[in-house]
């Protein structure tokens, strides 16, 4: 028993630990937005700057997203983020976000969900893939975005 104890101590320890070393990141994504029920596609591509919390297991940030879908749109958005094992060298990812949607002009609101994986390269640098699933002003579904990108943690 003492035994699991120390060794649970010392792996929180070390999480709390790489979070305070590192607790800003910066996320560099690109991938595929879709409108399902237009049957749209186009590019879009992310830029996100937020900080960790609880040991690198959470994270709030900020981000701009941009895309070609539709004629164009842009998003402003906070999110948040579940990793649950922040030390591993690959750990799955559940975020949430809300925002502002833009086209050429305001177009409302954007809430989405989505999740994937982190693969850590090192202390400083993750490589990362997911989806996310979105909804805009409440009854058009989408965008649905794949995405694959870079996190640095400084």
């Amino acid at each position: 028993m003492r035994r699991s104890v120390l060794v649970l101590s010392f792996t929180l320890a070390a999480a709390v630990t790489t979070a305070q070393e590192h607790p800003w990141t910066a996320r560099f994504q690109a991938g595929r937005s879709t409108i399902p029920e237009w049957g749209e596609r186009g590019a879009w591509g992310e830029a996100r700057i937020g900080q960790s919390f609880v040991g690198g297991m959470l994270s709030a940030d900020l981000g701009l997203a941009v895309s070609s879908l539709d004629g164009g749109y842009g998003s402003l958005t906070a999110g948040l983020e579940v990793l649950p094992f922040p030390r591993r060298v690959v750990s799955p990812f559940a975020r949430a976000e809300v925002g502002l949607l833009g086209a050429p002009e305001p177009v409302g609101y954007l809430a989405a969900v989505g999740g994937g994986l982190a693969v850590r390269l090192s202390d400083g640098l993750s490589l990362r893939g997911g989806a996310t699933w979105g909804t805009s002003n409440g009854y058009v579904e989408g965008p649905v975005v794949y995405y694959g990108g870079l996190e640095l943690r400084w």
